[in-house]
């Protein structure tokens, strides 16, 4: 079944305020028909920045949520920047890399010259690749739908280090140094935390 997943992503001040992600929790705790799940959480890199992560069974669902304007009010005022805002069809489910103890988010765009039907395939065989990895919970994949020429990764993980020990050498290591022939990579993680 397809997810419809919802991405937002700002700079905060300080990772070490818990305040940001309860005033986040106080609007998304908001009912939201064909919501699946709603999720924050603190980038472990620098700069300090939030995830947000909304799924949705269905387009209506989405296109609902979006219409409320409370969550990108809030979110606003957390932030002195932008909120970079991805919406992506998964074909299969993202809960259970939302709920891994550390979730990788990856946007690939392309470069110029190159296509989504060259990248396709590497990020198939990066997604079986990684099957089996030590400290893994699973991978999904899919075109982002409000920009063009971008591919989007979420990918769960026990810990940041599972992640690097995966992708340092071998097969995994070999189909990235190809995808980054054909795109820019924007990598990081986060600790999220379910909020409904």
């Amino acid at each position: 079944m397809a997810r419809y997943t919802d991405i937002r992503y700002l700079s905060v001040p300080d990772r070490s305020n818990e305040g940001i992600l309860d005033k986040i929790a106080s609007v998304l705790r908001l009912p939201v028909g064909g919501r699946l799940g709603s999720y924050a959480g603190f980038q472990t890199e620098d700069p300090p920045a939030v995830f947000v992560v909304n799924t949705f069974e269905s387009e209506q669902a989405l296109a609902a949520f979006q219409a409320s304007e409370a969550l990108d009010a809030v979110l606003r005022k957390l932030t002195g920047g932008e909120v970079v805002h991805r919406i992506v069809k998964f074909d299969e489910e993202v809960e259970s890399r939302l709920r891994a103890p550390i979730t990788e988010f990856v946007t690939c765009t392309l470069k110029e010259g190159n296509t989504m039907d060259q990248l396709r395939p590497l990020v198939l065989d990066l997604h079986d690749a990684l099957k089996g990895s030590a400290m893994f919970h699973g991978s999904s994949w899919a075109p982002v739908l409000n920009a063009s020429n971008t591919y989007d990764g979420i990918l769960g993980w026990d810990t940041v280090q599972a992640h690097w020990d995966a992708v340092s050498g071998g097969r995994p290591k070999e189909i990235i140094d190809r995808m980054k022939e054909l795109v820019n990579l924007f990598l990081v993680h986060a600790a999220l935390r379910r909020l409904v």
